[in-house]
């Protein structure tokens, strides 16, 4: 239910950013975007780790034999994961600028296809039929999406050429982001 529920407002959130983004202006630069709606989502974060995390992190055995040198590696290793979170938010938003929250909604399937590729080549998973099924509506699906998207664009073809260019530089950059956290 919380996976289901994080999906539901993830999706949520992208459409509310594309809407931000048309509605004011100032908020098409990505950082005021992104601070317009960061204080909401810590908050929200904050409340459900204070309730499903602090009790068993303070009861844990890490907090009381833990060394110094492992406390800062804790927390060195935190503002990491807190640094590639804030770049990959910041692009996820450049991408609901340049595209649309339909758009990298289409792109997060891509990305959970990809996953489940992975796993069977990893971890030797295996899928019964209605999971072949699954994948199989998903990739058609996608795939009918880019073309109707790409019509779509070519009749704009001075729109097409913009976001073609600067879709490239920022595809390398999140495939960057991707790889460097896997």
């Amino acid at each position: 239910m919380m996976v289901l529920g994080a999906a539901g407002m993830s999706g949520i959130r992208w459409a509310m950013t594309q809407k931000l983004m048309v509605d004011d202006e100032q908020s098409a630069n990505i950082f005021v975007n992104v601070y317009r709606f960061v204080p909401s989502s810590a908050v929200s974060m904050l409340l459900v780790a204070s309730i499903l995390e602090v009790k068993p992190f303070i009861e844990s055995d890490f907090v009381h034999n833990s060394s110094v040198l492992e406390m800062c590696t804790f927390v060195l290793f935190s503002c990491a994961g807190g640094v590639i979170a804030f770049v990959l938010i910041t692009t996820e938003v450049h991408l609901v600028g340049l595209l649309s929250s339909l758009s990298l909604g289409v792109l997060g399937q891509v990305k959970e296809v990809i996953q489940i590729v992975l796993a069977m080549i990893v971890f030797h998973d295996r899928l019964n039929i209605i999971n072949v099924g699954g994948i199989v509506v998903a990739m058609v699906s996608i795939g009918w999406y880019k073309k109707c998207k790409s019509d779509e664009l070519k009749e704009d073809d001075v729109a097409y050429q913009s976001i073609k260019q600067v879709s490239m530089v920022w595809t390398r950059y999140y495939i960057f982001c991707v790889l460097f956290i896997i």
